[in-house]
């Protein structure tokens, strides 16, 4: 299975870590896909694919070619990699709606994951994740 984690940048990264290693565990994917330059849920899938030797294939956002359409033209790029996808949210990021539309609009199947921001929540308060199947 080939994986897009996708999501926002500001996220509660303890929560969004631990969820991402747990769905690598549970789905063993062969191919993490995700953003490169992205921080927040792109850099921890970044991180844990790293860490865990998962191979990894990551986009860039040709802003000077592309402009303000750069971070669609990336992601639907990447969709063309990915058999499911995780979607970790904060509720306000409107780049992880785009996300979540073209994979939609692509039937890809995704897990749409809604975490707070670190600031909004008790971080240690699993009561405020909220988890979607699409």
């Amino acid at each position: 299975m080939r994986i897009i984690i996708w999501g926002s940048r500001k996220i509660n990264r303890i929560k969004a870590k631990e969820i991402i290693e747990n769905k690598i565990e549970e789905l063993k994917p062969e191919l993490v896909v995700t953003s490169a330059e992205t921080e927040g849920v792109c850099s921890l899938a970044r991180e844990i694919a790293k860490n865990k030797l998962i191979s990894l294939l990551v986009g860039f956002a040709d802003t000077e070619k592309y402009h303000n359409g750069a971070y669609k033209k990336r992601a639907e790029e990447l969709l063309k990699y990915g058999d499911y996808a995780i979607l970790i949210h904060n509720g306000s990021s409107t780049g992880t709606i785009m996300e979540k539309n073209l994979l939609e609009k692509n039937n890809i199947k995704y897990e749409y994951i809604l975490l707070e921001e670190i600031d909004k929540i008790n971080m240690f308060d699993i009561e405020n994740i909220k988890i979607f199947d699409k």
